[in-house]
């Protein structure tokens, strides 16, 4: 026997109508009970008419203990106030749907008492003549958390980046969007204003725009550091410097970057000239005393070499004197290669190297100068490293010829003492006062001393003396001496 379907009322019937309803309603609750997002429906007296699965997840409570409570049991204390007068502003609007507030201010209350920050939209309707309010909540607390580690973590990047003494610049689109102050400091610049939006270009030598940017746009194409490279940048005032240059591309949401680090190698590249200037001048002296010393006495002494072999190729007799001229003349150059042997290398290998080659200069100095010059030893120094004891020496030696020279210095005074950390040479005169701005001033040889310190890693400090005069301290660390 066959069991007969039944039939569905028809759409229009009073039953198929109910049955259509049931069906819809059905499907409301399957969304509203599905749905990722919390969903609350209150009444007109914001009493909890619906509240979905997860609502009960957001606020830790189930939905059997949350429906006829009042809505502000789920808002802080502080806010149920406001919130009652905003929904009660809506409902009087004929606005169907809204955000609710600004995100810094909706706060959520869960079962257990703990805030945390949501993002809300509310939307009204009406059902037999009442106002339903429903409220779909979204809990934005990991996404609270990210905001804030990501804001952290630029504000831990920008002040890495305020910090470097370096200058520091991001392009997108061959143009500047950032740029520290160190970056200020070495384009001339006041504020970021005169710099931002500029192209990078803009800022370098003519003679350096074209291979930088074919070096900079092959880099940025492949996704790769930009290797260390030499450029000169022209600064807003007209003076044009010496950087080294690295950049690095990095992806942002609106495209490629290219952060570029510019160091200034000014200084650096002045120092390398006054080096090689003070090197060509060395070898200049030493080629004018060996032809108008050395190379006179070798050529005297061949000379009466030479006469004495004639006169023995015909068996006349040689003198006593003359034997003794020859061996006189040989002796001052003997002696002579020797002082120029000690002014290349003045530093004796011995227990009291660098302290005796600075007595000498001392004595040197005051025999040929006239002036008061001593030396000042509190306690036995010994600088291992010969090399470093021969540019101490050769930054004594220069400041003692500047306080002669330009400072009209009468009394001269030597140091070499222990400190914390390191030792010291210190130079002091009484000449006349220091230059405000010495490093305007021809002649002084500042260059010099700053390249020689550099070189052993010494730091030099060179200020007027306490009453008159100038003092020149030269820092060494422990290791390096």
């Amino acid at each position: 026997m066959k069991r007969r379907t039944p039939k569905r009322k028809a759409a229009g019937t009073p039953q198929g109508t109910k049955e259509a309803l049931t069906r819809a309603t059905a499907r409301l609750d399957g969304i509203i009970a599905s749905a990722m997002d919390a969903i609350i429906s209150v009444n007109a007296r914001q009493r909890i008419v619906v509240f979905n699965h997860a609502a009960e997840l957001m606020f830790g409570i189930r939905a059997g203990e949350a429906l006829g409570q009042n809505l502000s049991r789920f808002i802080p204390k502080r806010f149920r106030a406001a919130h009652a007068g905003h929904v009660r502003d809506f409902g009087r609007t004929r606005v169907s749907s809204r955000r609710m507030g600004a995100m810094d201010l909706i706060c959520g209350l869960r079962a257990n008492g703990e805030e945390f920050p949501i993002e809300a939209s509310i939307s009204q309707v009406d059902f037999d003549g009442e106002k339903v309010f429903t409220v779909i909540l979204r809990d934005i607390t990991l996404r609270r958390r990210l905001d804030e580690a990501l804001r952290e973590n630029e504000e831990r990047h920008r002040s890495l980046l305020e910090a470097s003494p370096d200058a520091i610049y991001v392009c997108q689109e061959s143009r500047i969007t950032f740029i520290n102050s160190a970056g200020l400091r070495l384009f001339g610049a006041v504020s970021q204003d005169q710099l931002l939006g500029k192209t990078w270009l803009d800022l370098y030598h003519p003679d350096f725009r074209q291979p930088t940017d074919r070096q900079a746009r092959q880099a940025l194409a492949e996704r790769r550091p930009l290797s260390l490279i030499e450029g000169k940048i022209v600064r807003l005032d007209g003076e044009e410097r010496d950087v080294e240059v690295a950049a690095c591309p990095f992806g942002e949401k609106d495209g490629v970057s290219m952060q570029v680090v510019l160091h200034d190698i000014t200084e650096r590249r002045r120092l390398e000239r006054g080096i090689l200037t003070a090197v060509e001048q060395e070898q200049h002296r030493m080629g004018r005393e060996l032809h108008d010393g050395l190379c006179q006495l070798l050529t005297a002494a061949k000379y009466h070499t030479s006469m004495l072999e004639r006169k023995l190729e015909r068996n006349l007799a040689v003198t006593p004197a003359e034997e003794r001229a020859i061996e006189q003349q040989l002796n001052e150059a003997i002696q002579q290669a020797h002082r120029l042997a000690q002014g290349l290398n003045p530093v004796k290998i011995v227990a009291r190297g660098l302290m005796s080659a600075l007595e000498e200069l001392a004595a040197s100095v005051e025999s040929a100068f006239q002036v008061r010059c001593i030396c000042h030893f509190p306690h036995p120094l010994v600088v291992r490293d010969h090399a470093v004891a021969n540019h101490l020496y050769r930054i004594a030696q220069e400041a003692i010829q500047n306080a002669i020279k330009h400072g009209k210095a009468r009394k001269i005074q030597v140091g070499l003492q222990e400190v914390r950390g390191g030792m010291e040479l210190r130079v002091e005169n009484d000449g006349v006062e220091f230059p405000r701005n010495p490093k305007r001033v021809a002649g002084m040889g500042l260059s010099n001393l700053k390249a020689r310190a550099e070189l052993i890693g010494a730091t030099l400090d060179i200020r007027r003396g306490k009453r008159d005069g100038t003092i020149v301290a030269c820092r060494i660390d422990r290791t390096a001496s």
